[in-house]
């Protein structure tokens, strides 16, 4: 009985691969074509642009944040809408019509340094009887500090619209806050300052002193204040708090969506280039750094395949120092023997298909086909077997 040879064809064969290869291009054409523009670096005015856009990006998230823990927090504490240690107060009479202030208006007080107010400034400040009922006037001095300048006193706690204790405790229990002016300074004899205050349009000064732990801040009419005034305006609803809310969050996510985009984006293209279908030497795979987010295993296998005019080339793309670890030796001559026995097989399959077209006898050819097939795979192994042998780290 005669054996029989079944010779591949390998021209059918490349034609079906062709073939399926040639519908996936089509497949994926379009796609590619939007993540290759998603991914174009921008250049120039645009670049810039967009580095501009996400700086303000982060500080809107960043202030809208602030804001936003600000606001629950005099929210939660009673205190009055406060943020980076400017509080907002709204005139509810006219006692201080005189110095231009009607029912309604809103002014804005900076946290102050107590010790540089002086006679003149207007304060806001809160009429707690459990702080004014302490005063001792037989024993308080009366202080002349006309020369003295007025000091900001802003610190992280207020800045994110943290109060004192003293004044916490002052809201708490319900004491109203007062616009007034300063017509006196005092000191006990604790050192602690107390302030006698004064409506403009009233006819006499107030009847307590107020402690300087619960002044809120001292008036402050700047540009910047004014703005502050706006901003802190608008937190005094429940619609303003819950924007602050949704607005840095829905950047935020907006931000990770088209970071992540990107990365499925990068991750296509690694994948091309592991396939062959991409070189890593391409320009849109060496702007996004594709090789160096591989990991090592991959980088291997992308090394093997270059040719030797690339191979320098891609390990600066794969390893930013430009040297591949020593392992890489093994793989590549694993890779390389792997495809040497492929090649023989195949043309050990195409001597056969000449010798059958000679008309040999197909029991020669057979018996040819199957020493000459072992000879390759005891080859494999023995080559399989050196490496295994080789030395760890050894180049």
């Amino acid at each position: 009985m005669q054996a029989e040879i079944t010779i591949v064809n390998d021209d059918s064969v490349e034609r079906a691969i062709k073939k399926v290869a040639d519908k996936l291009d089509n497949k994926y054409n379009k796609k590619r074509k939007i993540n290759e523009n998603l991914l174009k670096e921008k250049t120039g005015y645009k670049k810039v642009f967009s580095i501009m856009l996400n700086i303000v990006f982060v500080c809107i998230i960043a202030i809208s944040s602030m804001l936003c823990l600000s606001s629950i927090v005099c929210r939660v504490n009673g205190t009055a809408s406060s943020f980076a240690g400017f509080s907002l107060m709204r005139i509810s009479s006219g006692s201080m019509v005189a110095s231009g202030f009607e029912v309604g208006d809103n002014a804005v007080v900076k946290a102050v340094d107590t010790s540089t107010l002086r006679e003149g400034d207007i304060i806001a400040f809160y009429v707690y009887s459990d702080s004014y009922s302490e005063f001792d006037s037989e024993n308080a001095t009366k202080l002349d500090l006309e020369d003295t300048k007025t000091r900001s006193h802003i610190t992280i706690g207020n800045f994110f619209g943290f109060q004192s204790n003293e004044i916490k405790e002052a809201a708490n229990a319900g004491s109203m806050i007062v616009f007034h002016e300063i017509v006196g300074i005092y000191e006990d004899s604790n050192g602690e300052r107390w302030f006698e205050t004064k409506g403009s349009s009233n006819l006499g000064a107030d009847i307590w002193k107020t402690n300087e732990s619960m002044v809120v801040g001292v008036y402050d009419d700047s540009a910047f204040a004014r703005g502050v005034a706006v901003v802190l305006n608008g937190l005094t609803g429940s619609v303003p708090l819950v924007l602050l809310i949704i607005i840095p969050f829905a950047i935020f996510t907006f931000l990770l969506v088209s970071s992540f985009i990107k990365d499925i984006q990068k991750a296509k293209l690694e994948l091309d280039v592991v396939e062959e279908k991409r070189k890593l030497t391409d320009e849109i795979c060496v702007k996004y750094g594709v090789g160096y987010s591989m990991d090592t295993k991959t980088k291997y296998k992308v090394l093997a395949q270059a040719n030797d005019d690339e191979k320098k080339e891609y390990l600066s793309l794969l390893w930013k120092d430009g040297k591949a670890p020593n392992s890489i030796k093994k793989y590549v001559i694993k890779k390389q023997i792997y495809l040497s026995g492929m090649k023989k097989l195949l043309d050990l399959n195409r001597e056969c298909e000449k010798r059958f077209k000679d008309k040999e006898n197909p029991n020669e050819i057979a018996k040819y086909y199957m020493e000459e097939k072992k000879k390759i795979q005891a080859e494999q192994v023995e080559r399989e077997r050196k490496i295994k042998n080789l030395r760890k780290g050894r180049a």
